[in-house]
């Protein structure tokens, strides 16, 4: 879903899911924040691998701050363990000072709770979907974002048919729009990830707009290829599952001939510079 100015940007109804649409001014050069795996409890003691995540979101929060980005886009388990009320409001408490009048995306992960994030962020919605997605356009981009949970307490993740049929009509609307997906949970994961990743993977390469997916639900930075497109792993900005492993959240800028992502660690920082693939057409 996509809030701005504490508000929820518009949504409608799409088969068994519901889209959230915001359209930005166009802009060659853009700064978008992406975190994901917040793990965010209403308790702000609550702590895992002797790190409190309240405190860390705190720290990025006033990254974000000094930053200024033009979005942030939140990959999924924004919420602790269950998706409890407490969890969101507590997440709106830290990071809402960073955000002034940037829009912030919101994707579903396997420990959110559909039913209690729009109870949060959008009062005013009275539908109960299977699925929430999210198109930002920015020309020349295009963000989009998925939901991959399946059920509470499911740790896999699945799109389903109907949100992949609603991706390909809207990949196929953004023109030649250089577009970027978010999915909270990968193909290849520690755990359990995605059943139909290869789904995606197809159409998205299919498409020819689609640059990158963007990945959380690991706890971990990569970069690897899927064949002409960059798959991108978040790390959590909580705790990592390796201590080998850094928290922390990437900067994305978007450019005209590349796109650079810095990692802000907790440890350290290091950036990293894509190429776009050709435009269609």
């Amino acid at each position: 879903m996509i809030v701005r100015a504490g508000l929820a940007e518009r949504s409608r109804a799409c088969a068994s899911g519901l889209v959230y649409t915001c359209s930005l001014p166009s802009a060659e050069r853009s700064t978008w924040a992406w975190l994901a795996d917040t793990h965010i409890a209403g308790d702000c003691r609550a702590e895992r691998a002797g790190r409190r995540p309240a405190s860390q979101l705190k720290r990025v929060s006033r990254e974000l701050s000094a930053v200024q980005p033009d979005g942030v886009i939140v990959n999924g388990d924004i919420a602790w363990k269950e998706g409890a009320a407490g969890d969101y409001r507590r997440f709106q408490d830290i990071l809402s000072p960073a955000l002034r009048t940037a829009p912030l995306v919101l994707c579903v992960g396997n420990h959110d709770s559909r039913a209690n994030m729009l109870a949060a962020f959008d009062t005013e919605c009275e539908a109960e979907p299977e699925w929430i997605a999210a198109v930002v356009d920015l020309p020349p981009y295009c963000v989009i974002t998925l939901d991959s949970q399946i059920g509470p307490s499911v740790v896999g993740g699945e799109i389903g048919a109907s949100q992949l049929a609603w991706l390909e009509e809207a990949l196929a609307a953004s023109g030649t729009r250089r577009a970027i997906l978010f999915v909270h949970h990968p193909g290849n994961s520690l755990s359990e990830g995605c059943r139909d990743f290869d789904r995606l993977v197809d159409l998205a390469g299919d498409s020819g707009v689609v640059q990158a997916i963007v990945t959380g639900h690991d706890h971990a930075f990569s970069l690897e290829r899927l064949g002409r497109m960059h798959l991108v792993g978040l790390p959590s900005a909580a705790f990592p599952f390796d201590n080998r492993q850094d928290c922390g959240w990437v900067e994305a800028r978007l450019a005209t001939e590349s796109f650079q992502l810095r990692f802000h660690g907790s440890r350290e920082s290091r950036e990293h510079r894509l190429r776009w693939r050709k435009r269609p057409g």
